[in-house]
């Protein structure tokens, strides 16, 4: 799923009509010139990748970001965010939003809670496009927050170039030479095991 803020496209990949569109859509996103903000950015590098696409030159990844304010949290992902940096109409829209979509049960109060859809697509489409109201929402607060505490041009020159690094990287592998591994790692043993001995002793 795809937007501006204002509207939303959403291509479900699995269906074969969708290809050429999928296709449009992954050529448009690895040409824009402005900065693609995405809940976290790597799974999006490597489905680029995949199709022999360049990576955008801007990308904003909100975990990174939600690091870089606040790194002694647990988690860096989109509902974890908004529990940090959304406002309490957003936090309250998100909770009504997760209560569409889902049988009515007897603990429910709301008379208007609506069925949940049996459409697969669908499900995936509701929820691809809370997740993308809710990206939207904290984006702008994210940005205030990196440029307020002076971390702005950390992330725009060190952190957003990195990622498409760690993307190539990943995408490419990497080549190891199992002969040198095992001589090196022989070699460890054998200067690790009399110190390890020694140790011993000592508290013998």
């Amino acid at each position: 799923g795809v937007s501006d803020g204002a509207h939303t496209i959403l291509v479900d990949l699995s269906r074969a009509q969708s290809e050429a569109t999928a296709d449009v859509l992954l050529k448009w996103i690895s040409s824009f010139t402005g900065r693609v903000i995405i809940s976290s950015a790597k799974p999006l590098c490597h489905i680029l990748l995949s199709a022999g696409l360049p990576l955008p030159a801007q990308l904003f990844d909100a975990s990174i970001a939600d690091y870089l304010l606040d790194a002694g949290a647990r988690n860096h992902d989109l509902s974890e965010i908004v529990d940090r940096h959304a406002t309490e109409s957003v936090k309250n829209a998100a909770i009504a939003d997760s209560r569409k979509g889902r049988q009515k049960t007897m603990f429910d109060e709301d008379d208007d809670v609506a069925a949940a859809p049996t459409d697969p697509f669908q499900e995936s489409a509701n929820r691809c496009e809370r997740q993308l109201r809710l990206l939207t929402a904290v984006a702008k607060g994210l940005q205030e927050g990196l440029q307020e505490d002076g971390l702005a041009s950390l992330h725009d020159a060190l952190e957003s170039p990195l990622i498409r690094v760690l993307a190539r990287m990943e995408y490419a592998g990497i080549s190891v030479d199992v002969t040198e591994l095992k001589r090196q790692s022989d070699l460890a043993a054998v200067e690790i095991d009399p110190t390890f001995s020694k140790t011993l002793e000592a508290n013998a």
